[in-house]
């Protein structure tokens, strides 16, 4: 079962992105924010990468994404929640927002 992981910053910016394309989990210098980076789209000469970034609670990265990794792995359901800002829904308490979404071409 394919399954996908949505993000939303605003009623009118979203993403859903298939796990399968999360490609790395990265916590930035100063604890607070986690880039997910995914790959794009599949073809010899595209090496793109789009970037989701989450603002979360100070040095809290390593709990987050052992949470986003056993969704993936272990949930039964198929649309997988990571941050929902508009309806206060988060994959991890320790999310608090979306900070950015990629722009998908």
């Amino acid at each position: 079962m394919e399954k996908f992981l949505y993000f939303e910053n605003g009623a009118t910016d979203s993403t859903c992105i298939p796990a399968r394309r999360l490609v790395e989990m990265e916590m930035d210098g100063n604890g607070t924010d986690l880039d997910l980076r995914f790959s794009g789209p599949k073809s010899a000469d595209d090496a793109t990468q789009y970037e989701v970034k989450l603002t979360i609670d100070d040095n809290t990265g390593t709990e987050v994404m052992r949470s986003i990794s056993e969704q993936i792995r272990f949930g039964k359901d198929p649309f997988i929640v990571i941050a929902d800002d508009t309806n206060s829904s988060y994959a991890h308490p320790s999310i608090t927002a979306v900070d950015t979404l990629p722009a998908l071409v």
